[in-house]
């Protein structure tokens, strides 16, 4: 999945969600980042064998954090514009709360 962020191929953010227990422990998962202070990582799910649904604005932020995350490791000069996005669909979503 992460190769598929990077070559700017369509991903489903609801395949970037983890699991409830968001580390270590489960099904297929690719490791993203370092190791927290207890040795776990977070983990990407394989978009094959999971799938969670995309219903608050609050999930959303957090599939676009990962899906950042991957894409700026390689494209660091695409922050900026990964942030105002995401600003901008803060300030919709407020609005329409």
């Amino acid at each position: 999945m992460r190769q598929k962020i990077i070559s700017g191929q369509y991903v489903s953010f609801e395949n970037l969600l983890p699991e409830d227990a968001m580390f270590d422990g489960g099904t297929t998962a690719i490791p993203l980042g370092e190791p927290d202070e207890e040795g776990k990582r977070l983990l990407l799910k394989d978009e094959a064998t999971y799938h969670r649904e995309i219903d608050s604005h609050k999930i959303w932020g957090s599939a676009f954090r990962i899906y950042c995350s991957v894409l700026t490791g390689a494209f660091p000069e695409k922050a900026p514009e990964l942030l105002e996005y995401h600003s901008c669909i803060d300030e919709y979503a407020f609005r329409t709360e």
